[in-house]
């Protein structure tokens, strides 16, 4: 009976270190994310009072609701595009695309 493709061991697997990177990474990304949607989305919630458009305080013409998480957002931009910049690192893909040359040839 011949082997079949899907007959192997998890532990034959050779892990690929970027995949470390990449994970990393993305687990950074998924929580500044995280964080700021729950900082738009609750500083936007909880600075709404529902009450009469004459109450409101307005800063740059716009309602205080809408102004600080919009300000809140332009500062959590900052940070994304630090955090990007400063702390992630470029992935060498060149071993795919010498297996895909190598396949052609």
């Amino acid at each position: 009976m011949a082997k079949k493709d899907r007959d192997y061991s998890i532990k034959d697997i050779e892990i690929d270190p970027r995949l470390k990177v990449i994970r990393k990474e993305m687990i950074i990304s998924f929580l500044m994310l995280t964080g700021f949607m729950f900082t738009v989305t609750g500083s936007s919630y909880l600075l709404w009072d529902g009450g009469e458009v004459a109450d409101y305080s307005f800063i740059l013409g716009m309602p205080s609701y809408f102004a600080i998480p919009a300000l809140l957002s332009i500062g959590w931009w900052i940070v994304m595009i630090l955090v990007i910049y400063f702390y992630y690192s470029p992935v060498d893909m060149s071993p795919y695309i010498e297996k895909e040359e190598d396949k052609n040839d």
